[in-house]
């Protein structure tokens, strides 16, 4: 009877131990399922998360590229304007060097104007003087050479 109680005892056990078994096993499947369906959320969250931050960046790098086209646009304007200005700088100094002989030979000249109306200047005051000294002398022989011409 030692050996029936034993393998009753044992059987019993056993019983004990696969409803235990099943309720862990159930109690597995349940928390196993529960862990997957919390997985599956938070894989979808992480796809959701993941989608937002693509479209951002794709939005942000958009919009950087045109920022990038705009600021190559304005240098290609800018350049364009540079050149320009500096076509027109240069033009600006070739005129005013143009400019510059042109006073310069303009003050040539007048200053060889100036001479030379100087020179007149003094050949008038001379001919001048020579003209007074000529009158004087008239005046001095004409009241003679009336005289003379008075008394044939």
């Amino acid at each position: 009877m030692d050996n029936e109680n034993t393998a009753a005892k044992a059987f019993s056990d056993l019983e004990q131990a696969e409803k235990q078994l099943s309720a862990l096993d159930a109690d597995f499947k349940c928390r196993e399922a529960e862990l997957k369906n919390r997985l599956e959320a938070k894989r979808a969250e992480l796809a959701a998360r993941y989608s937002r931050l693509e479209t951002d960046f794709a939005a942000r790098e958009k919009g950087l590229l045109e920022e990038i086209r705009a600021l190559k646009e304005n240098d290609a304007r800018k350049s364009v304007e540079y050149e320009k200005l500096c076509a027109d700088l240069a033009a600006a100094i070739e005129s005013k060097q143009a400019s510059e002989s042109k006073v310069s030979q303009i003050t040539i000249g007048m200053m060889e104007l100036n001479a030379r109306t100087r020179s007149a200047e003094a050949a008038l005051i001379e001919k001048d003087t020579e003209i007074a000294y000529l009158k004087r002398a008239l005046e001095e022989i004409r009241p003679g050479a009336l005289k003379n011409a008075i008394t044939p």
